[in-house]
């Protein structure tokens, strides 16, 4: 048996067991003679920072999944479901090669192999091997996607005993994109039906904690489709991640260098004042130029900048003044500004920066 500890979403401490379940049977497999059966004590778990519902109690998925015991993908519902996917991942693929992890019964292998490399991970060797398609017997909890594509799980997702880690795990080979078809369990639960969360489906989720945790490891969602109520498909890329700290240090030092290298020869003024004015002030080196500051801010005007002894003017306060210059930094205003500026005092020296 494997004990399940932290959440499967948010990797906290589940410390609330809410339901048990004792003396179930290990696996759904059905067996050719009565044997003596193994059991297992289920118990679910609740984590109280993202309120998933989850199996604490976890069967070794080699005795879980020994015997295939869900053999319907050639049913009605599942063969307008795999059409379904086949479009729905059709229209959005980005990529030469495919790896479907699961892959029960082929459906999708058979139609994609025509137009991609193909490849079927499982857990199991598979016996009934379809031509032009390479097979990996592997645990995809465990295996290593560096060099993968394109991943497909249909109805697959569910059955991860981490799936954190599985989106990582991808995350770190950049796997471009992720195509997955999971079961609506909120509609399942709305349907009061009778199993839905079991030893297989290991915990309930809904479709923003699916968004969330691959959002997490830099996949953006691109497309999601409903599939009658039964399932929901959900399109997903890697996107690079910024280093953000990186990029701010930079910025910090770089405003630092541009402002304090400005040298001024001749009375200023600082315009807009507010938190543009008082960064440019603040690492000016030769303060002593600076007369005040320029706003068309009312509420500003007439007011000493805080942390200095100087005044906001009115812009007209330099209509008629002559041999002076304006320092000035508006972000998104400063041509709105600058025109500003030349129609009350053509003759005024304008620093940008």
């Amino acid at each position: 048996m494997i004990h399940r500890n932290n959440c499967v979403f948010c990797n906290n401490l589940i410390t609330e067991v809410i339901y048990k379940q004792s003396d179930f049977p290990i696996t759904f497999g059905g067996e050719k003679t009565i044997v003596p059966y193994e059991s297992i004590n289920l118990e679910w778990g609740s984590c109280k920072s993202c309120n998933i519902i989850q199996l604490l109690t976890l069967v070794e998925p080699i005795e879980l999944y020994k015997n295939t015991h869900n053999s319907t993908c050639h049913s009605l519902t599942w063969i307008e479901h795999h059409n379904s996917l086949y479009n729905f991942i059709n229209t959005q693929i980005t990529t030469q090669s495919i790896l479907e992890i699961g892959a029960e019964g082929g459906m999708l292998a058979c139609k994609f192999k025509e137009h991609y490399k193909y490849s079927i991970l499982n857990i199991f060797e598979e016996k009934n091997k379809i031509p032009d398609v390479t097979y990996i017997q592997y645990n995809c909890e465990d295996y290593d996607y560096a060099g993968v594509e394109s991943i497909i799980l249909s109805h697959v997702f569910e059955h991860l005993y981490n799936p954190r880690k599985f989106v990582e795990s991808i995350s770190k080979s950049k796997v471009q994109n992720i195509f997955i078809s999971v079961p609506n369990l909120k509609n399942c639960l709305a349907k009061n039906m009778v199993s839905f969360i079991h030893n297989e489906h290991t915990y309930y989720f809904e479709e923003s904690h699916i968004i969330k945790l691959f959002e997490l490891y830099n996949y953006r969602l691109n497309n999601k489709q409903y599939y009658k109520e039964h399932s929901i498909f959900f399109s997903f890329s890697y996107v690079e991640p910024s280093n953000t700290i990186d990029i701010l240090t930079q910025y910090f030092i770089n405003r630092e260098s541009k402002i304090s290298s400005i040298i001024l020869d001749k009375p200023t003024y600082i315009m807009p004042g507010g938190h543009y004015g008082s960064v440019i002030y603040y690492y000016l080196k030769n303060k002593e130029y600076i007369l005040g500051f320029l706003d068309n801010d009312k509420t500003k005007q007439g007011t000493y900048m805080y942390g200095t002894n100087l005044l906001t003017y009115n812009i007209n306060h330099i209509k008629d003044l002559t041999d002076i210059c304006v320092l000035l930094h508006a972000g998104p205003y400063t041509n709105e500004i600058i025109h500003q500026l030349k129609d009350i005092n053509a003759n005024i020296d304008i620093k940008i920066f």
